[in-house]
């Protein structure tokens, strides 16, 4: 078994081990203590359909077709959010070795210039494709509430032309808009734990 584990070891180089010490441990400790919250914000989604089933029908079946085509777009860019993670870790890791040499360097007094300059490019490889994850997982997300938010806006154009028939009272107008904002806010969640179970994945297999 020690031998085993000294095997494993050694096909960590040191900029992962420290990560997975300072950062993989911290993001699965935090998703999984966040995971009864966001199970309850989930089961609050399946309350709102259930109040618009109630009262009006197309409204419940719009709502829930909107609702699984954004679902399918999260999970759609889930793997693309998942490759960008580990591209940003791996940039990461190389950063954090030169940041090692660098230290050892200066402790021992040796030239280190060229550690400087690699230390550098690699810190500029890592503020890439950090950027690049973090661009792409906020314009999935906006996207995603953008057009449910047009679709709160056609809902409710739909409640007026209900009210002016006499098949709701004005007051529901009201409601749905009020529901429509707790989706929204789910579905900002959801994105957020679309981001965070990729990063689980990674920090697990690390």
């Amino acid at each position: 078994a020690t031998i085993s584990e000294t095997k494993n070891i050694n096909k960590i180089n040191l900029g992962e081990y420290t990560n997975i010490l300072n950062n993989d441990i911290d993001i699965i400790c935090n998703f999984l203590c966040n995971l009864v919250t966001r199970i309850l914000q989930i089961i609050e989604f399946f309350i709102i359909y259930a109040y618009f089933i109630s009262f009006n029908f197309p409204i419940f079946i719009s709502t829930v077709i909107v609702s699984i085509l954004m679902l399918i777009i999260y999970i759609k860019a889930g793997s693309l959010v998942q490759k960008l993670n580990i591209k940003r870790k791996s940039t990461l890791d190389n950063k954090t070795i030169m940041l090692h040499k660098l230290y050892s360097s200066l402790a021992n007094k040796k030239n280190n210039i060229n550690i400087i300059m690699n230390l550098f490019n690699k810190d500029k490889s890592y503020l890439k494709y950090n950027h690049k994850y973090n661009v792409i997982i906020q314009g999935i997300i906006y996207l995603v509430l953008g057009i449910i938010e047009v679709s709160r806006y056609a809902i409710i154009f739909y409640a007026i032309y209900l009210v002016s028939i006499g098949n709701i009272e004005i007051g529901t107008i009201l409601l749905i808009y009020s529901y429509y904002d707790k989706i929204l806010t789910n579905f900002e969640v959801l994105g957020t734990i679309t981001a965070d179970y990729q990063s689980f994945n990674v920090s697990l297999n690390r």
